[in-house]
């Protein structure tokens, strides 16, 4: 009882009841409504239209441009993307870039907030959400100074202020009442639930698998003159790997990968990401998908993206190969 009362206390129950509560409606009730109803077209494509359109909010906005400011954006584009960003239900973004700027100072080491390599790979997925904080106090202040930094953004502070009303307006109120006009309000409800359910765990899955050692293998080893790290998949060099691990990133890793780097916008490219993560591209040749590239190269024509960030290949490589000195030391001490 005592070891259970220790356990209990370090709990968000409020997490609990939220995330148990979400994954029952997307996946029994809307696994029900799907079953028993013919749901309208016009739901279907709104659920999926929402999709895009809050993933492209957390990579485009809380992660690119208010993370790392890998581009310049206009006042316009900036409160699109903070209220597109509450679709997806996933906190503000001062919380949001707090959490994943620690998670980037502290990678896979004390402090960091979701590591799979430290705390396991469910820990590391989606456990990290249902504690409260149990990183460190060290890692709680870096926490309460990124996010004192992001507040001096007006845009950053109307969205804090206005958030629990914004998410439910934007993610489930909005769909239920457009259900109205074609006469399936319950279903644009129900299904974006689903819709969420979906949503978290392709983001948690850029935290587990996106840093577990069996999908990179191995981690970040450059692929000579291409300017990339390892998880360029489909072609990567011969002689590279032995030949029962080349088939099985060749086969089943690969496809995966280009699927959720395809839903994730490009956010699966991971370990290119965190060679250089002031890069606006996610994504650096035509086998690493990033839908979240051209989308900012389309808004840097219309002229509301202002300035997009580049790192050459040669920056590219000289990062990386000081980031295998860092983790190689990392592995021996």
């Amino acid at each position: 009882m005592a070891n259970f009362k220790v356990w209990a206390s370090k709990q968000h129950w409020g997490h609990w009841v939220w995330f148990s509560g979400v994954h029952a409606y997307g996946l029994v009730g809307g696994g029900v409504y799907l079953y028993y109803f013919q749901v309208p077209w016009q739901t279907i494509a709104l659920v999926i239209g929402m999709f895009f359109v809050g993933q492209w909010a957390t990579s485009c906005g809380s992660h690119r441009l208010f993370t790392h400011d890998a581009y310049k954006a206009s006042f316009p584009l900036k409160m699109a993307l903070a209220i597109a960003q509450g679709i997806v239900y996933q906190a503000f973004f001062a919380w949001w870039v707090a959490k994943h700027s620690v998670h980037h100072a502290r990678t896979d080491r004390e402090g960091d907030p979701h590591s799979p390599k430290k705390d396991g790979m469910l820990y590391g997925h989606m456990g990290w959400n249902l504690v409260k904080e149990g990183v460190g106090i060290e890692s709680r202040r870096d926490q309460v100074a990124y996010a004192k930094a992001m507040r001096s953004d007006g845009v950053i502070r109307w969205q804090e202020k206005w958030y629990n009303l914004l998410a439910p307006a934007v993610g489930l109120i909005l769909p239920w009442l457009l259900g109205f006009v074609w006469g399936d309000p319950v279903g644009g409800l129900i299904l974006s639930f689903t819709r969420l359910v979906f949503q978290y765990h392709l983001t948690w899955v850029v935290n587990s698998l996106g840093h577990s050692g069996y999908w990179k293998i191995p981690f970040g080893k450059p692929i000579k003159g291409s300017g990339t790290a390892v998880n360029a998949f489909l072609i990567p060099e011969a002689g590279m790997w032995p030949w029962h691990i080349y088939l099985l990133r060749l086969l089943v890793i690969g496809p995966c990968t280009w699927v959720l780097a395809h839903l994730t916008f490009g956010e699966f490219n991971h370990a290119n990401h965190h060679v250089a993560d002031n890069d606006y591209r996610l994504g650096r040749r035509w086998d690493q998908p990033d839908l979240g590239r051209p989308s900012l190269q389309l808004l840097k024509k219309w002229n509301l993206v202002l300035e997009l960030n580049e790192v050459s290949d040669e920056e590219f490589a000289r990062i990386q190969v000081q980031r295998e000195e860092v983790l190689e030391r990392r592995a021996v001490a």
